[in-house]
């Protein structure tokens, strides 16, 4: 409602050549007045993000830019009426007093310009403090998974190595078994051939007799 009150002013209205340079800037102040009342009333949803909405600062950011820009065209207006009073032959004193009006108006302009710059400024550290702390979070997240992944390789190579030992560790038992079987089998049939050697002995001296 505000904005809309300051659009159908006649700060937003194409000048009229005539006019009346004291009415004009007097409507202009009324109009800067306005304004900064407006900034003031939200600039707390700059410094606060949960007290508005991203669309309602872009909205705001909007029409305060509509605005300075708008109203820094009217006071520019306001020195091609100064000239226009100075070719009417007024006195020095009177011209220098427009240019005072025009200078006030300027700095009050200043003013509610310096006072948005800091709104929007303090949004955009908000908006960065945000990107960095997400940011932050998702290269956490993203090293909290890659140590899981290398604990579980870590843990999947020590239980094939694991495998591996027991694997080899059996092959040789049973290798060892069956050397030891057939070591001792030869060794039995050794015994058998000798034994059998000395019986063959003994029929032979008994025959020869």
């Amino acid at each position: 409602a505000t904005i809309r009150k300051i659009k159908g002013a006649a700060i937003l209205r194409p000048l009229p050549k005539h006019n009346d340079f004291t009415k004009t800037a007097q409507n202009i102040a009324g109009n800067i007045k306005t304004m900064s009342t407006f900034v003031q009333k939200h600039r707390p949803g700059f410094f606060h993000p949960e007290l508005a909405t991203e669309r309602e600062r872009d909205s705001i950011e909007e029409e305060v830019g509509l605005f300075v820009k708008t109203c820094t065209e009217r006071v520019d207006s306001l020195k091609d009426l100064i000239i226009f009073q100075s070719s009417e032959r007024r006195s020095a004193h009177v011209v220098a007093h427009l240019h005072g009006i025009v200078l006030i108006l300027s700095e009050r302009l200043k003013e509610v310009t310096e006072t948005f710059d800091e709104c929007r400024q303090a949004r955009y550290e908000s908006q960065l403090a945000n990107y960095q702390h997400t940011q932050q979070l998702r290269e956490q997240a993203s090293s909290q998974r890659g140590a899981i992944a290398a604990r579980r390789r870590g843990q999947d190579d020590r239980a094939d190595d694991s495998a591996n030992d027991g694997s080899v560790s059996v092959a040789r038992a049973v290798n060892g078994q069956g050397w030891r079987r057939d070591g001792g089998w030869e060794s039995v049939k050794g015994l058998q051939m000798q034994h059998s050697d000395m019986l063959a002995d003994e029929l032979e001296g008994l025959v020869d007799q």
